[in-house]
């Protein structure tokens, strides 16, 4: 049996009695909620978008895999997307689980929402590396307690490969340093 006391569920054995018909009714009323529509909502929302782009894609030259098209990318990407929002909608069907809707950590979304426009901002100011950088620890400003040799470490390491990936072997076209 799923009992509620206010803040989280908590399962009990079953014992027949008269509480277990009031929670049975608030569950079935909707008064508990299990977790199922925000995944089934989630999922469709992740579908429709996938299958936007990867549509959008097919209106370019696709090319292979060894000599991809402009059209490569956003159709391997909103397919993959399309995909998991396809088993994001599977799985909120079989969940069984019951939950109280998921808080939103808003500490955690705003350091990562002004993380991306930090890298936005900065990387045609003072460069790629920089930039990549001051996101990464921007981002990482929501864990508490705050660490910060862990922090230096990851953020320095991060950048190393972004750099290594994005401007050594893909050649993009932006300076390490610098605008």
């Amino acid at each position: 049996m799923i009992v509620s006391n206010g803040t989280r569920l908590e399962v009990r054995p079953y014992n027949g009695g008269k509480e277990t018909c009031r929670h049975a009714r608030e569950a079935c009323m909707g008064k508990i909620s299990t977790g199922a529509a925000p995944r089934f909502l989630g999922g469709t929302l992740l579908l429709v978008i996938g299958a936007g782009f990867a549509a959008g894609a097919l209106r370019y030259e696709v090319g292979g895999v060894t000599t991809m098209g402009p059209g490569f990318a956003p159709l391997v990407l909103g397919s993959l997307l399309a995909v998991l929002g396809l088993v994001e909608i599977i799985q909120s069907t079989r969940s069984t689980s019951a939950e109280i809707g998921a808080s939103i950590e808003w500490a955690a979304t705003f350091c990562v929402l002004s993380a991306v426009l930090a890298f936005a901002v900065l990387i045609g100011t003072i460069g790629f590396d920089p930039a990549v950088f001051a996101a990464v620890m921007i981002s990482m400003l929501w864990d508490r307690p705050i660490r910060l040799m862990r922090s230096l470490v990851l953020t320095a390491s991060v950048t190393l490969f972004a750099d290594i990936v994005f401007l050594r072997l893909l050649a993009l076209p932006y300076r390490a340093f610098g605008s």
